[in-house]
């Protein structure tokens, strides 16, 4: 299960979605630094701009400061639709 919380304070009221994992598109490659005794460092890169994507994924939902759940089943289909077998219960 891959579960994104948005950047806002805690509150009961946060709604939930249960979302597909959407893509950012193309990554950018690592950005590198070498430090004074020659040891290099790889660092993941931020990205300005990103693929729009459907509107059940993890990032739409994100966007509207909801929380995201989504199941991680090894489905490597982008045509099946893994969410309709799935149900959440908030306790």
């Amino acid at each position: 299960m891959n579960v994104n919380t948005p950047n806002v304070d805690y509150s009961d009221e946060l709604e939930i979605d249960i979302t597909t994992i959407g893509s950012w598109g193309p990554r950018n490659p690592p950005g590198v630094e070498e430090d004074s005794e020659n040891k290099i460092s790889y660092w993941t890169t931020h990205r300005e701009s990103f693929e729009e994507d459907n509107t059940k994924c993890d990032i739409n939902s994100l966007k509207e400061n909801k929380i995201s759940i989504s199941p991680i089943k090894p489905v490597f289909s982008l045509t099946q639709d893994v969410l309709n077998n799935f149900e959440l219960k908030k306790l």
